[in-house]
C-alpha cells in the first residue's frame, strides 16, 4: 500500500513540475517540443502537455493526449493528434494522422493511412496500405488486406477475407461466406469468392 501511495505522489509531483516547464515552445525546427517519456493519469494531468511529441514511452494510466508519438504507447485510452510510429497497445486508441507500425486494442481508429497493422475488435482507418485484423474492419481506401468477420471498404484494391466482405469499388479479391462488390457490373454478390480487376 505504501509503495502505491509513493508511486502516485511521484507521478503527481512529476506532472506538476513538468507542467510548469512543459509548453515553453516548439523545438528549433518549429515543430512540437519532443519529450522521451509521458505518464498520464487523465489529460491534462500528465507529465508533459498535449502539444508535445513523445519519442520514447507513453503510458496512459487512464487517458493521454500528445501531438505525435514515436515509440511505445501503452494504457487504457490514447489519443495521438497527428502521426504515430511504433507499437501501440491500448483499450482504445485514436490517431489523427498516419500510422507506421502496429496499433492494437479493442477499438483502433486512424484518421489517416495505416501503413502497418491494426489489430482489434473494431478497426477504422481512412486508408489501409497495411492491414486490419479484427471482428469489424472498416476503411475508405484499401490497398492492403482486411481479415475479420465483417470487412468494409469504399474502394478495395487488396484482399478481404471474412464472413461478410463489402466494397463499393472492388479491384481485388474477396474470400468469404458473402462477398459484395456493389459497383461490379455482373455478379456483384457472390458466395465464397468474388474478384474484379
Amino acid at each position: 500500500m505504501t509503495k502505491n501511495i509513493v508511486a502516485v505522489l511521484l507521478i503527481g509531483s512529476a506532472a506538476l513540475f513538468a507542467r510548469a516547464a512543459d509548453d515553453r515552445g516548439a523545438d528549433a525546427g518549429g515543430g512540437p517540443a519532443v519529450r522521451p517519456l509521458q505518464i498520464s493519469l487523465y489529460a491534462p494531468v500528465q507529465c508533459v502537455g498535449a502539444s508535445n511529441a513523445v519519442h520514447g514511452l507513453k503510458l496512459n494510466l487512464f487517458f493521454g493526449v500528445n501531438e505525435e508519438v514515436r515509440g511505445i504507447d501503452l494504457g487504457l485510452f490514447s489519443h495521438v493528434r497527428t502521426d504515430f510510429s511504433g507499437f501501440s497497445l491500448n483499450l482504445s486508441g485514436m490517431v489523427g494522422g498516419n500510422i507506421s507500425g502496429i496499433q492494437a486494442g479493442l477499438v483502433t481508429w486512424c484518421d489517416g493511412n495505416v501503413g502497418g497493422q491494426q489489430i482489434g475488435v473494431v478497426n477504422y482507418s481512412h486508408g489501409a496500405t497495411g492491414g486490419q485484423l479484427g471482428f469489424f474492419n472498416c476503411t475508405e481506401v484499401l490497398t492492403g488486406n482486411q481479415v475479420g468477420v465483417i470487412n468494409h471498404a469504399d474502394s478495395a484494391s487488396g484482399l478481404q477475407i471474412g464472413v461478410i466482405n463489402f466494397a463499393n469499388k472492388l479491384s481485388g479479391l474477396q474470400i468469404g461466406l458473402l462477398n459484395i462488390a456493389a459497383e461490379k457490373q455482373k455478379w456483384s454478390v457472390l458466395p465464397i469468392v468474388n474478384a474484379n480487376w
